[in-house]
């Protein structure tokens, strides 16, 4: 790819499909810059670093195209902006609370519910330190790692797709640190 020819960021290291290794990341529509803006707000308000909160949205772009209101492309059982599956992950934990749950603070309010589990011996815990990424929760969180590494990490310990696009999750990651 030229990266003259690129309106948007261009990225190397992470892309693969040209012989420069690189990718121009575009389309920040107001939509996605609404719901981003909302997620970083929020979770900056708990104290997460921008590091973290950039590798989150860098998974909920690849997940849902950063859409709180969006079944599982394919027609799988996931829902939200992290595609909890089942959605009733979700949508029975939000009922129970008298919440929307097709908002995206319902939607940030799970995920820092289930941070606040991270402690507890829960069937809502859906956060899990591996071999691949050794970060709880809580220094997930925390983290000054880049947010390619952090998105590779949220990917790992909490998404666990079936398919990792992983140079996409840190695509869209670096975009949103580079934009908010």
């Amino acid at each position: 790819m030229n990266p003259n020819s690129c309106a948007g960021t261009v990225i190397g290291g992470l892309c693969t499909g040209g012989a420069d290794n690189k990718c121009c990341v575009t389309g920040v529509d107001d939509t996605k810059t609404q719901v981003a803006k909302e997620v970083y707000n929020f979770f900056k308000g708990y104290g997460w670093t921008k590091n973290a909160i950039c590798g989150l949205l860098g998974n909920m772009e690849r997940e849902s195209g950063l859409n709180p209101n969006i079944n599982e492309y394919g027609g799988g059982s996931g829902y939200g902006l992290v595609q909890w599956t089942p959605g009733s992950v979700l949508k029975n934990w939000a009922n129970a609370r008298g919440y929307d749950y097709r908002t995206v603070k319902t939607q940030c309010l799970k995920i820092q519910s289930e941070y606040d589990l991270q402690n507890k011996n829960s069937d809502e815990k859906l956060y899990y330190k591996t071999t691949s990424c050794n970060l709880t929760f809580s220094q997930f969180i925390s983290s000054t790692k880049t947010p390619e590494e952090l998105a590779e990490c949220f990917m790992r310990n909490y998404e666990r797709p079936g398919v990792e696009a992983l140079a996409d999750r840190k695509a869209y990651a670096r975009k949103w640190f580079n934009s908010l």
